[in-house]
């Protein structure tokens, strides 16, 4: 009852019309003495029978020689033989049909080692895995020859929970390693990318380093890529905006469960160059009721179905979908923290610049025309060292001034008055108020706009929106660089208005990024900025019911995006 390790079992004989040539029971002694007489040997014989056949699986006592010289009733279940066409047989011809033992017989390799032996096999036509195992006795045959207990075993069920349990072992630890990237201190998008790391680099998935994470949008009905390892430009391309529905991704979100496909199935509807031939799992991301985006984790072509890694693929894109839902609400807590800390500062400051107005502004105008006086007093041809300083005391007053108004305009509610608006034409108001500036830092201003846009915008308070972000952009350039300011309507900015103000300056670390428009906070030295020209702008949008937003790497620059709703929309 045993085949070669890792290979198909010999053939089983049904029948044997020599098998009754040898006897019925071959003695079996004791080792160190014989039984006293034939009564001896016949209640030896019955009651090892009786033991042999209490065994569930093929049990059977084969000597040296291999021949048989008892076997269980599972075997003889099994061969479909009667005890007599078995028991004196040889092992060979009476359970595989062959004259000599198969490479890699158990019996063989225990009889030339001296030790008990167990292999292992693998029936693959009837999915078992079975254990055929020669295990020492301190029995002999009346010829001297030992016996051995020779017993195989089904072992398919146990194999299948230990391969149960130990993948799920594996899938709970690289879950809890995913888990724990929640709380470390990165942003969002570098989460996505160690998930994407971690769930390529397992050795225990057939999973190829490529993959891709979509968010969906606000609405639940477009996906794009927010997080993507090593997939081609022309890929992400051709993916960057997914339809629910579309494509293997957007059935996957569709149907919110998690779909296989390979490239060439009809679902598989969007294709780009340098894709090559593949497979997918697409796991929808899902929180509730509410979709926020879908996993693909792409597999070599040849791939099957397996049950074990969808079930993995689900698990992972439901830790997104906690990771995502508990980023967001840590995002909105400190959000609700600052603007809370924000309304006290400027309650605060709101008192202040209503003393400030009444105690500041007034006697500043008072200096500022007595300045005017003594300079229209003066000679055209008086010595530097007189007008100079005046002229220096002029600058300052007026710095005052517009911390002052600035300050007025953060505290006090401005109405806002949108109305359609040319917006080329404000752009290049903002660029003439700023063009000095540009010129004493070396810094080229470019406008990238179209000359017949139109939006629905209070032109004024988008002027000190725009002037206030480009001002900070020539502020952050080094010398010879470009400030770009761009602005575009209609479909290009869903059919809002859509501006971008784009250094080369040396960016904003990421740990600094969320706090920019905050009220009072700056990254330029004391004296030089009073951390209010971003949170007005922000303000600004939030009148307008836009947005503002800012991509940053440092030594490579910042790009600041404001958005403005489109028409009818404010």
């Amino acid at each position: 009852m045993s085949a070669p390790a890792g290979g198909e079992p010999p053939p089983v004989r049904k029948a044997a019309s020599d098998v009754t040539k040898h006897p019925k029971r071959l003695p079996v002694t004791p080792a160190g003495g014989a039984l006293p007489g034939a009564a001896g040997r016949s209640a030896f014989t019955a009651d090892l029978q009786t033991v042999l056949d209490a065994f569930p699986y093929y049990v059977m006592l084969v000597d040296s020689e291999h021949t048989v010289l008892a076997a269980n009733r599972a075997v003889q279940t099994s061969l479909g033989l009667a005890p007599e066409a078995i028991v004196g047989g040889h092992c060979p011809r009476v359970v595989h049909g062959t004259e000599a033992p198969y490479p890699g017989c158990p019996l063989e390799k225990a009889c030339a080692r001296g030790c008990s032996v167990e292999c292992e096999m693998h029936e693959q036509d009837k999915g078992r895995i079975l254990v055929s195992g020669i295990y020492e006795t301190p029995l002999r045959t009346a010829e001297g020859r030992p016996v051995y207990l020779h017993t195989t075993r089904d072992i398919t069920e146990q194999r299948q929970a230990e391969h149960a349990l130990a993948r799920g072992e594996r899938t709970q630890s690289a879950l809890n390693r995913l888990l724990r990237l929640a709380l470390e201190p990165i942003t969002l998008d570098e989460v996505f990318g160690r998930v994407l790391e971690i769930v390529a680099t397992l050795p225990w998935t057939t999973f190829e380093p490529k993959s891709v994470i979509f968010l969906a949008d606000a609405g639940g009905q477009t996906l794009r890529p927010a997080a993507h390892r090593n997939l081609s430009p022309q890929a992400l391309a051709a993916c960057a905006e997914l339809p629910v529905g579309a494509c293997v991704c957007g059935l996957a979100a569709q149907e919110r469960k998690t779909v296989f496909a390979r490239s060439d199935a009809p679902c598989h509807s969007r294709h780009a160059a340098g894709m090559g031939p593949h497979a997918h799992y697409c796991a929808p991301i899902v929180h509730g009721d509410q979709l926020l985006g879908v996993l693909g984790l792409y597999l070599p072509p040849e791939t099957e179905e397996e049950r074990g890694q969808i079930e993995f693929a689900s698990s992972v894109a439901n830790v997104l979908a906690s990771i995502i839902v508990y980023r967001r609400a840590e995002e909105a807590r400190l959000a609700h923290e600052r603007i809370a800390a924000t309304r006290e500062r400027l309650a605060r400051v709101g008192e202040l610049a209503s003393g400030v107005a009444n105690l500041v502004r007034n006697p500043l105008q008072g200096v500022l025309g007595c300045m005017e006086i003594l300079e229209e007093n003066l000679d055209n041809g008086s010595e530097p060292r007189v007008r100079e300083p005046l002229t220096l005391m002029r600058e300052g007053l007026l710095r005052i001034g517009r911390v002052t108004d600035r300050l007025l305009a953060l505290t006090q509610n401005v109405p806002c008055h949108p109305r359609r608006t040319d917006v080329f034409a404000c752009l290049e108001e903002v660029c003439g108020i700023l063009a000095d500036a540009a010129a004493q830092k070396g810094v080229t201003l470019a406008l990238d706009a179209q000359k017949d846009g139109q939006a629905e915008i209070d032109p004024d308070r988008f002027v000190e929106a725009v002037a206030n972000v480009v001002g900070n952009a020539i502020d952050a350039s080094r010398t010879g660089g470009t400030v770009t300011l761009r602005a575009r309507t209609g479909p290009a900015a869903d059919q809002g208005l859509l501006v971008e103000v784009e250094d080369q300056g040396e960016g904003i670390p990421a740990e600094i990024r969320d706090q920019v428009f905050d009220a009072f906070f700056s990254t330029k030295p004391v004296g030089k900025g009073s951390g209010l020209g971003l949170s007005i702008t922000k303000r600004i949008l939030d009148e307008h019911g836009g947005s503002v937003d800012l991509a940053s790497e440092v030594g490579h620059g910042t790009t600041v995006r404001l958005r403005f709703p489109k028409f009818g929309n404010p």
